[in-house]
């Protein structure tokens, strides 16, 4: 049966006639039940579900041990009212009429009013009487299904004492405990006539992923990280040409880039590494003639200088009267000097490149 083809009883036209009790049996918590049915037909009965009118809640959920209720306020003039007093009369004679099959003796009308239990009760501080109903749970969790005046489902903690509802309420039977039976009634679905606020979780991904979170896209890179390979200058055709290709790639720093590279290539001149070393050996020097002989010179003594050789190494090859000869001497150190000091230079050139284009790549990488 789905939920369009459910239909509960109308309480208000009832015919206690068509209500019947079977023959007790065990439960399974051990006690014994009497189910009761309604007969639509010969052939056909239903379950005994009636759909009340609007009911104020006392209590709201009431749970005790491990079991749970809720009381509904009954208005003596409403017709709900009649109709469980009609109930219990249907009750009380049911008890008197089976008491041999259920009791196993005789009992009156006088001793099964006594026995009987009605779920209409006075409560103390309540104007009205109350009817209790018990709320049918499985392994801890409630069955009852609630709802709001839209109808969303909501859970127990949205129902409070004194809300209105309406309330589709079972017959489910009479219990025996010892020398009482009781009237069992139980709520299956609750309306509670409010709306509630409930928050709702949005749509779309909302996972925190906290174990295992996403990588920003613009992650400062750190010195963990794996470095990106740096071309081989060696196997570049054009120096010239890759460095422009980083710089176009860099848009917003295009110019200083640019100027940072001007700056870091030297233009330093065969020419001028001979006036360096020159001046280097000008001030304060010793040169080497000889394994024995050692001439000293200062910066404008060479006159003196011209003088010292002409005296000391007469007997020399050098032409001692040609001051081109010391030149052309000196000619030959500064040049043998500064091709090694080109080469190292070239090399110290190369490895500043490639720092670099190693920190462009860099910038590079953050930019991007």
């Amino acid at each position: 049966m789905t939920s369009s083809d459910f239909r509960p009883l109308d309480f208000r036209g009832l015919l206690f006639e068509k209500v019947e009790f079977y023959a007790p049996h065990k439960s399974g918590n051990g006690t014994r039940i009497s189910n009761v049915a309604y007969r639509l037909s010969k052939n056909e009965a239903i379950n005994f579900f009636i759909e009340t009118c609007i009911l104020k809640t006392t209590s709201g959920v009431i749970k005790n041990d491990d079991k749970y209720y809720m009381d509904f306020e009954l208005d003596p003039n409403n017709k709900l009212y009649d109709f469980y007093m009609r109930c219990d009369e249907k009750t009380i004679n049911a008890i008197r009429l089976n008491s041999i099959s259920w009791f196993n003796k005789t009992i009156d009308a006088e001793t099964a009013e006594a026995v009987y239990r009605s779920p209409i009760r006075l409560v103390r501080g309540c104007k009205h009487p109350v009817l209790r109903v018990r709320i049918p749970t499985h392994r801890g969790r409630i069955l009852t299904e609630m709802f709001d005046n839209r109808r969303e489902q909501i859970d127990i903690n949205d129902v409070s004492p004194g809300d209105e509802t309406v309330a589709i309420l079972e017959f489910v039977g009479l219990r025996f405990q010892e020398k009482q039976v009781f009237a069992e009634w139980e709520l299956s679905k609750l309306k509670v006539l409010k709306a509630t606020a409930r928050m709702r979780i949005p749509e779309g991904y909302t996972f925190t992923d906290v174990n295992n979170p996403i990588e920003s896209d613009n992650q400062v890179p750190t010195d963990d990280a794996p470095e990106k390979p740096i071309q081989d200058l060696q196997h570049t055709d054009d120096i010239d040409t890759f460095i422009s290709k980083l710089e176009e790639t860099q848009c917003d720093t295009t110019d200083n880039t640019t100027e940072a590279i001007t700056n870091t290539v030297d233009t330093t001149t065969n020419e001028d590494i001979a006036e360096n070393i020159s001046e280097d050996i000008t001030p304060s020097s010793t040169i080497v003639e000889d394994d024995n002989i050692e001439v000293e010179y200062n910066s404008g003594d060479e006159d003196l200088l011209i003088d010292d050789f002409m005296v000391e190494y007469e007997d020399d090859d050098y032409d001692i009267g040609d001051v081109d000869g010391l030149t052309s001497l000196e000619g030959d150190f500064v040049e043998e000097e500064t091709e090694e000091t080109q080469e190292t230079s070239e090399t110290e050139e190369l490895e500043k490149l490639r720092r670099r284009i190693a920190e462009l790549e860099g910038n590079l990488s953050v930019s991007s």
